[in-house]
């Protein structure tokens, strides 16, 4: 899936989205990508979902390191 998302924070909303959609395609996880920030609950609920946060201080670290490399 690919959303352009209009809100600063990413909600647990997009994170149920895309938990149904890793059953229904029999995936083994899945990323949410964003400029933004992601919520304490998108948070919680990605934590038990296979599914990996990149947020605006994730980009910073994700530059960093391939920077250091």
């Amino acid at each position: 899936q690919c959303k352009h998302w209009r809100k600063p924070q990413v909600d647990v909303t997009a994170i149920r989205e895309l938990s149904g959609t890793i059953r229904a395609v029999g995936a083994t996880g899945g990323y949410v990508i964003t400029a933004g920030r992601c919520t304490r609950e998108a948070r919680a609920l990605a934590s038990t979902c296979r599914i990996t946060l990149i947020d605006e201080f994730g980009w910073t670290a994700l530059i960093a390191g391939s920077v250091a490399r």
